[in-house]
């Protein structure tokens, strides 16, 4: 086991190689939690620099929420810049295609 800030990690995550299964998650991880996902200090900047090019492929709900609060926002609980959410669920960011959320 290894301690990483406040939380034990099992050796194996260096072993195993993660993929995302959608056929089976769906993409619940842009939908379900509290919180948008956390973005390092470089990330950013390059979300303000794509934002005009992935806009037309967002709802407008999306894009309104966009307009109003920006694409990311500042967690006051661990000071971490995260994705802003639309209403306390989806990632502004997200897309649903065919039952499954990008």
């Amino acid at each position: 086991m290894i301690l990483f800030k406040d939380k034990l990690l099992s050796e194996a995550i260096f072993e195993e190689h993660f993929v995302c299964d959608l056929s089976a998650c769906k993409g619940k991880c842009c939908v379900e939690g509290d919180t948008g996902a956390p973005l390092e200090p470089f990330e950013l900047a390059e979300l303000e620099n794509v934002l005009d090019a992935v806009r037309p492929y967002l709802s407008k709900a999306h894009q309104e929420v966009l307009d109003a609060n920006g694409p990311y926002t500042l967690d006051e609980e661990d000071g971490v810049f995260k994705t802003t959410l639309r209403g306390s669920k989806h990632c502004v960011f997200a897309i649903e295609k065919r039952g499954v959320t990008l």
